[in-house]
């Protein structure tokens, strides 16, 4: 019985020191000076609606049916570290959804740019202009973050990105 409540005492002892410990919820990639340092997006102009692309499959797995692929012609990456690129998912009855998308590593959130109009080969401003968090259950955004984010560390320039997409099927 002493050994139980010396065990007991000795828990109860340690308790407030975790209960005082703050949670850091910050990515484990930021360097400390970066904490301070609010993400501004650069400005951005959408490409040109494709008439030819180079179009590089994205494997995005489990039980989805379409296909994604990534334009490697328009996959860039801004100073401000955001990837941006033109996406293609085409259904397994052939109809095809273009995209212009960013996608920000460091903060795993992404932005649809413009739609495509296929009728008029055109791009359709998206109304949501916001940065979103990646959803769970979002099989597109994971894939692409999966295939260019390492961690949270986005590629270092346009080159690494195509490599990587180049690896990503």
């Amino acid at each position: 019985m002493k050994k139980f409540l010396l065990a007991v005492m000795a828990v109860l002892a340690t308790a407030p020191a975790f209960a005082a410990k703050k949670h850091d919820n910050s990515p484990k990639y930021w360097v400390e000076d970066d904490d301070q340092k609010v993400w501004t997006e650069e400005s951005y102009t959408l490409p040109g609606y494709p008439s030819t692309a180079l179009w590089r499959p994205v494997a995005v797995g489990g039980s989805y049916t379409n296909k994604l692929f990534v334009d490697e012609t328009t996959l860039g990456v801004g100073s401000d570290a955001a990837l941006r690129m033109i996406t293609r998912v085409v259904s397994p009855s052939g109809v095809e959804n273009l995209a212009v998308e960013g996608l920000n590593c460091k903060l795993k959130t992404y932005r649809t740019y413009a739609f495509g109009d296929a009728a008029g080969k055109k791009w359709m401003a998206s109304f949501n202009e916001d940065w979103r968090a990646i959803a769970y259950d979002d099989k597109v955004r994971r894939a692409l973050f999966a295939a260019f984010c390492d961690e949270y560390l986005p590629p270092s320039g346009r080159e690494q990105a195509v490599k990587l997409l180049r690896g990503a099927n």
